[in-house]
């Protein structure tokens, strides 16, 4: 992944698409995709936990405290990538341990 804010800061600096590719080391495209102003300075991957998949990766867990992420994929459904999901599964139950009181 490339520094969007840098690829900008050569193109306001007067370099050519093509300039700024070679330079980096990147393709065209990619410089064209950093250019493109509608898209964000900053790659950010989705809230996965936020969203309806952390919400039914809660609801698994509410039933199987302990149940490994393989066991969550199958039960959701996930159809993604296997790093991404114990990923999220860790931050959910990060958040869970946080607001547990201390007993």
């Amino acid at each position: 992944m490339y520094d969007r804010a840098a690829i900008r800061a050569l193109a306001a600096q007067g370099k050519t698409a093509g300039e700024i590719a070679a330079s980096l080391g990147a393709t065209i495209t990619t410089v064209r995709r950093a250019l493109d102003l509608s898209q964000p300075t900053a790659y950010q991957r989705d809230a996965l936990a936020d969203g309806p998949v952390g919400d039914q990766i809660r609801a698994v867990l509410a039933q199987y405290p302990q149940m490994k992420a393989t066991g969550i994929a199958y039960r959701i459904s996930w159809t993604g990538s296997m790093r991404t999901l114990r990923h999220v599964v860790a931050q959910i139950r990060a958040e869970h341990e946080e607001a547990r009181p201390d007993g």
